[in-house]
């Protein structure tokens, strides 16, 4: 009778095959999810700079916020090196919805206070992040 206590050559290498397959797909996953994690983390940052240029634009006047049309501005990118990331542009339309009429409206139903409109939009790498329609009253 034979003693088959031992393993042969061919398991321990089939076992280390598959014990290497299962490391490669687990890291893998983690850089994948890492990968996820960053785009994740600059996207929040993009919105939360967007954000705070619509509200720096929208302490203006009219008049001013219209200046301001074509504006680019650039983020600081995540990171430990904290790298400014250009591509944020600002854009002001009087003409809302874009028939070549600027429009003018009322803060009330009465109609007794006329007030300029404007929308300002944020782009960051030509896509739209935030827009928000402005009224201001007249003086």
């Amino acid at each position: 009778m034979m003693d088959n206590r031992g393993v042969t050559f061919v398991e321990l290498t089939i076992s280390i095959v598959v014990f290497a397959a299962l490391i490669l797909t687990l890291g893998h996953t983690v850089l994948v999810g890492q990968r996820a994690a960053n785009e994740a983390r600059r996207q929040a940052n993009i919105l939360l700079a967007c954000q705070q240029v619509l509200e720096l634009v929208g302490q203006k006047t009219v008049a001013q916020m219209v200046a301001e049309d074509g504006t680019t501005f650039s983020i600081k990118a995540a990171g430990p090196r904290g790298v400014l990331e250009p591509g944020g542009l600002i854009r002001v339309d009087k003409d809302l919805n874009g028939d070549g009429i600027i429009q003018t409206g009322s803060l009330y139903r009465e109609g007794r206070d006329e007030c300029d409109l404007v929308r300002v939009r944020i782009l960051f790498d030509e896509k739209t992040i935030v827009e928000k329609v402005m009224a201001q009253r007249r003086n």
